[in-house]
């Protein structure tokens, strides 16, 4: 059963903190691991590989609730009401380039840019989250290495 964008944050930080990797300290870690998946999402957009940019999507989402959990911020995610503010000449590097910039990023823009790629970011998350939350491995320097 697909659960909604609301119901998987506290399931994402709770598998943060199973994992170590929920506190402030470990934030710097967390870009990176932003940055990483940007790159991925950039990839497959290249690749024109749908499978890979709803995971890639999805794997946004997951870092963006962990590094905002992170952060203590006071961003907070509004799942009811996620604006999108598409153009026609839609630039995925400007998107993903904001996505990076983590005090600027807003979810919409990850909602925006999932769907001009016709994916429903609420899908992707789910990909996501049943990929890692039965994910066992171990967390060094604040990055968590999966078996």
């Amino acid at each position: 059963m697909m659960k909604t964008l609301k119901e998987l944050e506290p399931l994402i930080i709770q598998w943060a903190t199973e994992k170590n990797i929920h506190l402030p300290e470990c934030a710097s870690k967390q870009k990176l691991k932003l940055i990483e998946e940007c790159g991925e999402l950039a990839s497959a957009i290249l690749k024109k590989d749908v499978e890979l940019q709803k995971d890639a999507i999805g794997d946004i989402f997951v870092v963006l609730v962990i590094l905002n959990k992170q952060m203590e911020s006071e961003l907070e995610f509004d799942f009811n009401e996620i604006e999108t503010t598409i153009v026609d000449h839609y630039d995925y590097l400007n998107n993903i380039s904001c996505l990076t910039d983590f005090l600027y990023c807003e979810l919409s823009v990850l909602n925006d840019l999932s769907i001009k790629l016709n994916h429903d970011l609420t899908e992707c998350a789910n990909i996501a989250w049943n990929e890692i939350k039965d994910r066992t491995g171990k967390t060094v320097d604040g990055t968590f290495i999966k078996n």
